[in-house]
């Protein structure tokens, strides 16, 4: 059985309907559900995060919530926040409300949070040593508090905030991408030697994908949208003044300029209709991303919600779409392209070291 067309977008989500005061709708959306988070009885502390606390969302943009709670009849605090999170979001779908409350990933303990916010620079780091301290670095810069917990929720947002660009977080956030990536390209070198193509692909699209955050981490850029990071990287590489850097992502991807433009004639019908919504969504939101670009995000990102039925080898009938192929030149090229930018990440993270240890 074939993979089945990626639903980015469920079918009741139009232009219209997103782009309809979206800012208002956000920002409502973000105060009634922080609200709501912050008056359960075991959370002691909220804040608004990443784009949305910031300022700087689009129109289907999740809501990010950073959640200091407490264990609760023996239950785990991030189980209860990922159970209210599902029930919440239920709700937004179901009153036709095109976001997302995403708090789950964001919780911490208020043990936790008092360690943070009292440890010395070399504690701090180790506790940031961890994907979801990581995550909440990144998304910290702007936050919003909603509720505090004796003032430590303002005192991690802006410890956070400090370190973010530094040198030594840097090379933590490099270290961190570099290790994962070097794992996958093996994975996806192991999977060449068994002929196993698609799932080889698949493995380099992954770790071009993390790659991408790292790429940010490189130029002290915020990663906006880590999904919608193709067309951004690329800029930030022209910005950056490494052309062939940005070149070198596009072909790991396997999206060049005169590959993007004929793609969509060939995908199913759902696919025309969701790079509608997207491209309007970004045109209407006035974003500064052309046409071109945000069909490119399109067809990079598709390959993060490929649900496969039965079978994980069976043929892939729009492997262009996906970017995911079983042509054995192709993948050597993706792997190729992607293990020269894992090079040059981990050139710069050496360098990082001496400018901190």
């Amino acid at each position: 059985m074939a993979m089945e067309w990626p639903q980015l977008l469920a079918p009741w989500i139009t232009p219209e309907l997103v782009l309809d005061n979206w800012r208002e709708r956000i920002d409502r959306v973000a105060a009634e559900e922080s609200a709501y988070v912050a008056g359960l009885p075991y959370v002691k502390g909220v804040a608004i995060i990443g784009s949305v606390g910031r300022g700087t969302h689009w129109p289907i943009s999740d809501v990010d919530l950073l959640v200091a709670a407490d264990c609760w009849d023996g239950q785990d605090p991030e189980g209860l926040i990922q159970a209210e999170e599902k029930q919440r979001n239920q709700k937004l779908h179901a009153a036709g409300v095109p976001n997302d409350l995403e708090a789950g990933n964001w919780v911490v303990q208020p043990h936790e949070l008092a360690s943070a916010v009292t440890a010395d620079d070399d504690a701090f780091f180790c506790k940031l040593d961890h994907p979801h301290w990581v995550g909440i670095v990144i998304k910290a810069p702007g936050a919003r508090v909603v509720r505090d917990f004796d003032g430590q929720v303002r005192q991690l947002l802006d410890r956070c905030e400090s370190v973010l660009f530094g040198d030594r977080f840097v090379h933590l956030w490099l270290r961190r991408a570099t290790d994962d990536v070097s794992r996958k390209l093996a994975s996806a070198a192991a999977l060449m030697r068994a002929g196993d193509w698609s799932c080889a692909s698949l493995d380099v699209l992954v770790a071009a994908d993390w790659m991408t955050g790292a790429m940010y981490a490189l130029w002290r850029k915020l990663p906006q949208s880590i999904s919608r990071g193709a067309s951004r990287l690329l800029a930030a590489a022209r910005e950056a003044g490494d052309q062939d850097l940005g070149e070198l992502f596009l072909v790991a991807a396997r999206l060049d300029e005169d590959a993007v433009r004929g793609r969509f004639a060939a995908v199913p019908p759902a696919g025309r209709r969701e790079r509608d919504v997207w491209l309007a969504i970004r045109q209407g939101a006035g974003e500064d991303v052309d046409a071109l670009a945000a069909t490119r995000d399109l067809l990079y990102v598709s390959w993060r919600v490929l649900h496969v039925s039965g079978d994980r080898h069976s043929a892939d009938p729009y492997p262009e779409w996906t970017g995911v192929t079983n042509h054995e030149a192709t993948v050597r090229t993706q792997l190729e392209a992607a293990a020269e930018i894992l090079r040059r990440l981990q050139s710069a993270k050496t360098q990082l070291v001496g400018n901190w240890s």
